[in-house]
């Protein structure tokens, strides 16, 4: 299988620094022109998809369609499994706050037990579920969110908790080849 990752373009949030979890943040302006950036990008590797997946979330859904035009995409499926982080009670707070809370308990901060929300274990859960529900598809085109796509690399690659140090930058494509359990970004 190959795996095609996408990170949504970027949102007021992550131009300003903040916390963006569950928070349904819809793509700045910017956003719009790293999508439309990534759209060439696609073009000029002439790939192409029937099917995009998508989380549900306003910025990923945004993303997919701008890209399905490129890829030729006939259909759009939203995937709750897709969805960010839940960040709990630190969503909307500034991203300063996740790095003081990681360094004073010793360890990444999507590694923290977080009041109302889901530690990183449960997004890798949510990317299993996925993975195993379309395991009969030899090449997979999604968008989703930066932990999502950790999680992908935790699972398939041979990076575990090291993938959280990755970083995935807003619009960008990343490919895992399954089998072989390599990744790179296009």
């Amino acid at each position: 299988m190959k795996l095609f990752l996408v990170r949504h373009g970027s949102t007021s949030f992550n131009e300003k620094g903040i916390i963006q979890g569950r928070v349904d943040v819809p793509l700045s302006k910017k956003g719009e022109e790293q999508i439309e950036h990534l759209s060439k990008k696609l073009k000029n590797l002439n790939l192409n998809f029937d099917i995009i997946f998508s989380s549900p979330y306003r910025r990923a859904v945004q993303s997919s369609l701008l890209l399905a035009k490129t890829l030729s995409a006939r259909m759009l499926i939203l995937d709750f499994l897709l969805s960010p982080k839940s960040q709990g009670i630190y969503e909307g707070k500034p991203k300063s706050l996740a790095k003081q809370l990681g360094e004073k308990h010793g360890k990444n901060f999507n590694l923290l037990e977080i009041p109302e929300g889901e530690t990183f274990y449960d997004v890798v859960e949510r990317a299993e579920k996925f993975l195993s529900k379309n395991s009969f598809r030899e090449e997979l085109f999604v968008v989703t969110h930066a932990i999502p796509i950790k999680a992908f690399l935790y699972l398939l690659t041979d990076l575990k908790e090291k993938s959280l140090s990755l970083n995935i930058p807003n619009a960008s494509l990343l490919l895992i080849d399954v089998p072989g359990k390599r990744y790179k970004f296009l």
